[in-house]
């Protein structure tokens, strides 16, 4: 089982991380922005990012469900930033209005499971370290009449696997369903049902491409 009080995160984009090197200030003294570089040469996010802080934003305790305040960000932590959905100013560095701030600590002992293929990161637990992937696929039926049981579209199933999972002493799946924006899209008209569940799945995170849940 999952440890208790213990947050998956929503499956985030992270679009810039690293350090902060700079805090601005409004005139009230509350915070404006944040100005984070990275330093690792990773890809998959911004190395420099000017990110504007507003009332969208939250900010946490690294992985956790632990809300912070603005006043909490300092120079020389470590963050990861997931930007609004809206228009950004396409200059470098970036300028744009943060949706979630996590502050990471150096103790935090997370892993974290990035998919590149469809663009998303989840984070786990320490103990979770040495995971396995099961890949499958959910299967869509037709709802429309004289249709019944039509397989209409399919797609994948990521679950993550405790590694102390075996056959005689099974621990529970983290399953993570993909669906393209459009297959989505008529999943919430009904044009089709998964399993014999009566409540389809719930989103846990998107971006520009698919949609997980």
């Amino acid at each position: 089982e999952i440890e208790d009080n213990w947050l998956l995160s929503s499956i985030e984009k992270i679009e810039a991380k690293g350090e902060i090197t700079k805090v601005t200030l409004e005139e009230d003294k509350k915070v404006k922005s944040i100005f984070v570089q990275d330093k690792t040469g990773e890809r998959g996010s911004y190395d420099q990012a000017s990110v504007i802080i507003d009332h969208r934003t939250r900010i946490f305790k690294g992985y956790t469900d632990r809300e912070l305040r603005a006043s909490d960000l300092h120079e020389g932590a470590k963050v990861e930033v997931a930007f609004t959905d809206e228009p950004r100013i396409m200059i470098y560095p970036v300028s744009a209005p943060a949706k979630t701030i996590r502050m990471m600590e150096t103790e935090d002992n997370t892993v974290v499971y990035r998919n590149t293929q469809y663009d998303f990161s989840f984070s786990l637990p320490d103990s979770w370290k040495d995971y396995m992937l099961v890949l499958d696929k959910w299967e869509g039926y037709s709802l429309k009449e004289g249709e019944n049981g039509k397989i209409v579209e399919t797609g994948p199933i990521l679950s993550l696997r405790h590694p102390e999972w075996t056959a005689k002493n099974p621990r529970q799946d983290i399953p993570i369903m993909v669906f393209t924006l459009t297959q989505w899209g008529l999943l919430q008209q009904e044009k089709f049902h998964i399993g014999a569940a009566p409540m389809g799945p719930s989103e846990l995170g998107r971006n520009n491409k698919y949609v997980f849940a």
